[in-house]
């Protein structure tokens, strides 16, 4: 398919079209002792008013791993899953007998991974039962399971289902075989489309999935075909990344080696992100999110409640990271010192960093925009300012170059501004949270920031 001259005012705004959302803020920069963490968390004492927050719990095993996965995983072996689930619950149990975790509420809880779905339906059983018991969950809490077609089983989902789970986002990547074999894809089309119909036997109403496109060799078409495939199947909600080529990974060192071939431009990444929107929206998809369309009503509550009303996400699991009483903190990603941690009756954070007003307010605009935009009566309620007293210069900037607009609402990313979306977003870091895009890759993985630009991931 021929480059949609329309589409050109969007290529160039920066450098480089980030591939990296913002997933945290701010950066967590300062290691903190073991003993201390309870304290400086805000534990001891009780949370605002009518409290809700969101549960996150990270699973880091995958029955096998994806060559281009960036996160923190692992190959399923038995005996750190034991490990792992003892201690898992262990911090679950902690966090939730807390004065300030006792009196919050929990409105949306998350499975993620790794692949949640590595695990037996017994062992997804209990880790959701671990929450339930433990925490205040609201009882029309949105709980949600990632995983993969390889490891989804009907028998799974239907367990999980029985115990309280009504949402599952399955990590389907593509429909295209031939793009499944550059991505050496542990499933192929065939089981993709059998796991969904599965989900939809085991009583799942909400279903979603991770679709990725500019992937070696993909064709515009085929890209479009894996749209509209999912949107023939009614899929609800439909998360749309480009792939991402993380130099620590297979497909960074297999890309390099020419076994597999290059990306495409970042033109024809535009072109294929502008083309998935138009398709989606006419067929009457709601865009919410730099890279999430859902049906009306069947939005990831978890992101709605984390990013656009900036409430607390207590997060578990080996680098997990969570944001509660204005701490940002990233758990141990080795599973070993997480578990030892917590055998100490510590909570595993290796690293955190507290957000003072200011820096709740760089926090604000830049997961805000993620979300698209900033309401004004979110932003003076919470901080008493209006966000151009704030950032009256970068937003001027931002509007003159046209990827904000604002009106006496909401602040928010113009139709270019979506597409540059992760890059705008970063505009609004503070100085002392600026990173390297090989520091976020080392924290995603539950280890330390590299001291400078430019050191050698490993």
């Amino acid at each position: 398919m021929a480059v949609k001259t329309s589409y050109e005012p969007f290529y160039n705004v920066y450098p480089h079209r980030d591939p990296i959302c913002v997933s945290h803020y701010p950066n967590p920069v300062t290691e903190v002792a073991p003993a201390d963490i309870y304290g400086r968390m805000g534990l001891g004492g009780p949370p605002p008013a009518d409290n809700v927050g969101a549960v996150y719990v990270h699973v880091p095993f995958c029955a096998s791993v994806c060559i281009f996965c960036p996160f923190n995983k692992m190959a399923y072996q038995e005996n750190q899953v034991e490990q792992y689930m003892e201690a898992v619950k262990a911090e679950i149990g902690i966090y939730a007998s807390s004065p300030y975790g006792s009196q919050s509420t929990i409105s949306a809880v998350t499975f993620g991974g790794g692949t949640p779905s590595a695990l037996s339906a017994e062992r997804m059983v209990e880790m959701l039962k671990s929450v339930q018991a433990n925490y205040r969950v609201t009882p029309d809490a949105q709980i949600s399971f990632e995983g993969s077609p390889a490891t989804l089983t009907l028998e799974k989902m239907q367990a999980i289902r029985a115990q309280g789970a009504n949402r599952i986002s399955i990590g389907i990547q593509t429909f295209n075989d031939k793009m499944g074999h550059h991505l050496r894809m542990s499933h192929d089309s065939h089981r993709a489309f059998e796991v969904l119909n599965e989900a939809k036997e085991a009583g799942f109403e909400n279903i979603g999935i991770d679709l990725m496109y500019n992937l070696p060799e993909q064709t515009m078409e085929e890209w479009l075909e894996d749209v509209r495939t999912a949107v023939r199947l009614g899929i609800d909600h439909i998360t749309v990344f480009s792939l991402c080529v993380v130099p620590f990974t297979a497909l960074f060192k297999m890309i390099k080696e020419g076994k597999i071939p290059p990306t495409g431009s970042v033109e024809l990444e535009v072109d294929m992100y502008l083309e998935a929107k138009r398709l989606l929206q006419e067929e009457g998809y709601v865009q919410y999110s730099v890279w999430d369309f859902a049906k009306p009503g069947f939005e990831d509550r978890h992101v709605l409640l984390y990013y656009t009303q900036q409430k607390d996400l207590f997060a578990h699991g080996p680098a997990a990271f969570g944001y509660v009483n204005k701490l940002m903190y990233i758990n141990q990603g080795d599973i070993q010192e997480y578990s030892d941690r917590l055998q100490q009756q510590f909570l595993s954070v290796f690293i955190a960093s507290q957000a003072d007003d200011l820096e709740a307010m760089h926090g604000m605009m830049a997961k805000g925009l993620r979300m698209l935009a900033v309401k004004r009566e979110d932003f003076t309620g919470m901080f008493g300012y209006q966000p151009e007293e704030i950032f009256g210069k970068t937003i001027d900037d931002l509007v003159a170059r046209g990827l904000l607009e604002t009106d006496e609402h909401e602040i928010r990313l113009s139709a270019k501004g979506i597409v540059w979306g992760n890059n705008v977003c970063k505009e609004f870091f503070s100085e002392a949270n600026q990173q390297t895009f090989e520091s976020r890759v080392k924290l995603a993985r539950g280890q330390k920031p590299a001291e400078a630009a430019g050191e050698e991931l490993k």
